[in-house]
């Protein structure tokens, strides 16, 4: 646990350890509260348990609801909220910032705060109890009563410029020291990137404290220390943004850390994108924003008598350089550790040589909370091979990663160890890329690890180790966004467990901060990629908060005639190259998956004006936009064989903005532009067909995979017509022999067209291909990460075609979110039993708790088990020949009899809904079900 938050923490978990003391605060169930069937648990803030220093004013708060007997139809009828300035007075049962009184409704998730307005730096500790039903007795008081869920905080940062004492700080810039042999570029117009600054500032505490809150802005990155030790375990902090734009500051409590008498803070800054000094094909050297590294941080400290103090960066700090000598995001550190001062971020350091800090021009944009999870090192792996090479050792960690390699090492002063992680091809100016460099102090064991950098690997090349190294000399050490696992699928067939093994490798390694491309060469946030592995993301992973945090970065560099580029966090490239509908619709599609699987109508609400924008540069832009088909942008990227034309692919994702947009006016009641995006859309779908489809053949454009998927998975096919595009389409993968013949966008659609269309067979021959380009013939190369393309040219980490993944959990164990009913508060189960599988295994942690599904056949026996969790209803899917044939538990389910009379034997809590396509639906509330039925022929 974060060392900083388990302070604040301490403060929850100090009165919550024991029911004696709970009932001291007054923290257990109320003497008017029934048994604790069903309880509030998880509860979290803005989707972060325990956040600190958020900037919003109105955060959003949720709960799951616990059952502890598993009973059928369990459900909240109500809650009360209360929050309060203090534990004591919330154990008192006191809301003094929001008492909501009971409110009906089951809603337990984006429940927004209505208190009292909160200021900078208050600590908003809260409780929530729920009525419910159990079962299937709806009681006419609405349920039982909970108890008090456990406690849970969130703090405010600084809310406004003004609440901002601090100055932007640094140091003079070093001289250059010469590394020619290193290949090092020469400084350029005296923004060096050698001796990154290390800051400290000593300071007294007269009185005991009571708490202490600490914002820092580090840029490009930072580490904070106090009296000698890390603040926190967070790495390359803050997040990369668009700091001409908005720059990221984050809050640590350490009130536990603090003493009176002497302390010490410390600060080291590194360059990250801040300040790239190399040249590359996107402009980050002479990026907008390009400056020396600085920090803004601000100490506001609370004593036990009530009285304050304030510690501030400033031109009191002291500066010096240190023993990092060069970093930069992609290509590596440099470090020597006979430049360290021992002791620099402690008390009783003797600063005398060091240099007074300067103030600096800070940044021009917006300073906001860093409202998401951290970057950590989420796991370290060991060696599975070490061989020696012509000069070098190389370290084998069998798993492609991000992140970078420690070393534990003994040897004399001076001894220089060289880690080469690879170039991967990149255009970039300058050397070396991917290389870390350690030179040893001497004196005894030394363990190393870099801090501003991070490497996309499986292997690294080490040069100049002494001795004879052996596999307990390294550790591979994994890094990205250190969100949540919230799902997981396994399968009979292991070729799909070994592609779903390679998807969530590849979209952890490429969520480092951002959603990137690759975490070797480039490192950057193509929209395309991003919004095509969203859905890997929301199934597996808790990464709603990490994309709201991102998706502001659309919000900042959007222009004021609307237009975005491919590519964000950016300077000022990619608005007129590499762009186009596909790759900046990201900026609304993202949003949207967090309102399907998360329920979140706030951040469609919050961006829905700039999204109008975005919508008429493509609707007014004359050149590209012909008759509402848009001629401009990236297509269907890196596409096997077929390349389908670009203006079916941006059109395709123009019509569904217009979707879109029109369904977020529908939501926030303005029904005129509701009718003006709806219309839109309608002429888009009518000048798709008119230019794309042909009636004599029934096929879009040439009938390639693309095209047809697109206009299917877009809604663009008139109903008409959708049988003969849909048998087209297969007959064309059967001609085919079930190869895949498409490029990122068709890997999209595809595979849930199919699925959509009763095609499951078919879609499952195409993922299991072994003898043409797929997810197969990736396997087999032996590598563990998803290519780039199809041929395996250029980045080995990719998440090119990665929503098979998400196509796994949703299709194949059927748990897919209802559409009109986001958030998982109503969803469907409607598992595929394709080809040769026997059996699936999935779970989802939806927000209202986890969700399973497993079934397994045998011959024409089918049995499918699910967990709907409290608070949740699910309409299931049962393949069956016959809905009489379906039972639950060993009971028959019958169909309702003639005119809608009850089915003589029905299950408790499940309800007969139709039958569909060949499977019986039934509607369940939460618990746990058996089904089985005997599959058609």
């Amino acid at each position: 646990m974060n060392k900083c938050k388990a302070a604040v923490l301490t403060k929850i978990q100090g009165v919550c350890l024991t029911n004696l003391a709970l009932a001291g605060l007054g923290l257990l169930a109320s003497s008017t509260a029934a048994a604790a069937d069903l309880r509030p648990a998880d509860l979290r803030c803005e989707y972060l348990r325990n956040p600190l220093g958020i900037d919003l004013l109105q955060p959003r708060l949720s709960w799951k609801l616990e059952s502890l007997e598993q009973a059928r139809g369990a459900k909240q009828t109500s809650y009360r909220v209360l929050v309060a300035d203090s534990l004591e007075v919330l154990g008192k049962d006191e809301g003094t910032l929001w008492d909501s009184g009971r409110v009906d409704t089951r809603q337990s998730s984006q429940v927004v705060y209505a208190g009292k307005p909160l200021a900078s730096r208050t600590i908003c500790y809260w409780k929530v109890k729920v009525w419910h039903v159990l079962g299937t007795v709806e009681g006419a008081a609405a349920g039982k009563e909970s108890a008090w869920s456990q406690p849970a905080l969130w703090s405010m940062g600084l809310l406004k410029p003004e609440d901002w004492s601090a100055k932007w700080t640094s140091m003079q810039q070093s001289q250059w020291a010469p590394t020619e042999d290193l290949g090092l570029p020469k400084p350029a117009n005296g923004l060096s990137s050698r001796n990154s600054p290390q800051l400290r500032k000593a300071f007294t505490l007269a009185k005991p404290v009571k708490d202490a809150q600490v914002s820092i802005c580090g840029l490009g990155y930072y580490e904070l220390f106090l009296n000698g030790a890390k603040v926190g375990d967070h790495v390359l902090d803050p997040a990369w943004t668009c700091y001409h734009k908005n720059a990221l500051y984050v809050t640590y409590d350490i009130s536990k850390d603090l003493k009176p008498g002497p302390n010490a803070l410390g600060v080291q800054l590194a360059n990250g994108i801040y300040n790239q000094e190399f040249g590359d094909p996107w402009g980050f050297k002479t990026a907008l924003w390009r400056a020396f590294p600085q920090m803004l941080l601000q100490l506001d400290i609370t004593f036990t008598d009530g009285t304050k103090q304030r510690v501030l960066s400033d031109e009191t700090w002291k500066a010096s350089d240190g023993p990092i000598y060069w970093d930069q995001l992609r290509m590596g550190v440099m470090y020597d550790a006979r430049r360290e001062h021992p002791g620099w971020s402690q008390a009783g350091f003797d600063d005398s040589a060091w240099q007074p800090a300067i103030l600096r021009e800070g940044v021009k944009g917006k300073l906001a909370a860093q409202v998401c999870e951290p970057i950590k090192v989420m796991k370290t792996l060991k060696p599975v091979n070490l061989v020696k090479g012509d000069g070098f050792y190389e370290v084998d960690f069998g798993q492609n990663i991000a992140g970078w390699t420690r070393i534990r090492v003994t040897g004399e002063a001076g001894t220089r160890i060289t880690m080469d992680y690879g170039a991967h091809g990149a255009n970039i100016e300058g050397k070396p890329l991917q290389t870390e460099v350690y030179t040893l102090k001497g004196g005894g064991e030394e363990v190393w690890e870099p801090d501003f950098t991070y490497n996309g690997f499986s292997k690294v090349r080490v040069s100049g180790f002494p001795g004879t190294p052996a596999k307990e000399n390294f550790e591979a050490r994994v890094v990205h966004t250190a969100f949540e696992e919230r799902g997981a699928f396994e399968c009979s067939n292991p070729l799909l467990n070994r592609i779903g093994e390679m998807t969530r490798w590849s979209y952890i390694g490429n969520f480092v901060g951002i959603p990137t491309d690759c975490p070797h060469r480039e490192k950057n946030a193509w929209c395309g990629d991003a919004q095509a592995a969203a859905e890997i993301g929301l199934t597996y992973y808790g990464s709603e908060a990490a994309y709201t945090r991102w998706i502001l970065d659309f919000q900042a560099i959007q222009r004021d005639d609307g237009k975005l580029p491919c590519m964000v966090p950016g300077s000022d490239w990619g608005f007129d190259k590499c762009d186009g509908p596909a790759w900046e619709i990201a900026y609304i599609a993202i949003p949207w998956h967090l309102y399907e699987y998360r329920g979140d109508r706030r951040i469609l609400e919050v961006h829905y004006q700039n999204y109008q924008r975005w919508l008429d540069w493509y609707r007014k832009h004359p050149a590209i936009n012909k008759g509402q088909i848009i001629y401009y942008g990236l297509g269907d990227w890196c596409s096997n064989e077929t390349q389908t034309p670009v203006e079916i692919t941006s059109t395709g994702y123009y019509y569904a903005a217009a979707k879109r947009i029109a369904a977020i006016a529908g939501m926030l009641g303005r029904t005129d532009e509701e009718r003006e995006y709806s219309a839109l859309a309608q002429e888009i779908k009518q000048a798709f067909n008119r230019e794309f489809y042909h009636p004599e053949t029934g096929l879009y454009w040439t009938g390639s995979q693309t095209a047809m998927s697109c206009a299917l998975y877009h809604g663009l096919v008139d109903p008409a017509n959708r049988d003969r595009v849909v048998n087209n389409l297969v007959d064309s993968i059967r001609k085919n022999n079930f190869a895949l013949d498409c490029g990122l966008l068709g890997s999209k659609y595809l595979l849930r067209v199919l699925c959509d269309n009763g095609y499951a067979e078919v879609a499952y021959a195409m993922v299991v291909k072994d003898e043409t380009q797929g997810w197969v013939k990736m396997l087999r190369t032996g590598n563990t990460t998803l290519w780039e393309n199809f041929l395996g040219l250029g980045s080995d980490n990719h998440v090119f075609l990665g929503d098979v993944a998400a196509w796994f959990v949703n299709y194949l164990a059927g748990i897919r979110p209802d559409p009109a009913n986001p958030g998982f508060q109503r969803f469907w189960i409607r598992p595929e039993t394709p080809g040769d599988l026997t059996w699936v295994k999935a779970h989802h942690d939806s927000p209202c708790g986890r969700i399973k599904s497993e079934w397994k056949k045998a011959g024409k026996a089918f049995a499918l088990n699910v967990t709907i969790p409290a608070n949740s209803t699910a309409e299931v899917f049962i393949p069956a020949s016959k809905a009489d044939e379906v039972t639950e538990g060993g009971t028959q389910l019958l169909p309702p009899g003639p005119a809608g009379q009850a089915s003589a034997t029905e299950a408790i809590g499940v309800k007969f809904l139709r039958m569909d396509s060949g499977r019986a639906v039934y509607e369940v509330g939460s618990g746990d079900y058996r089904f089985a039925s005997t599959l058609m022929n």
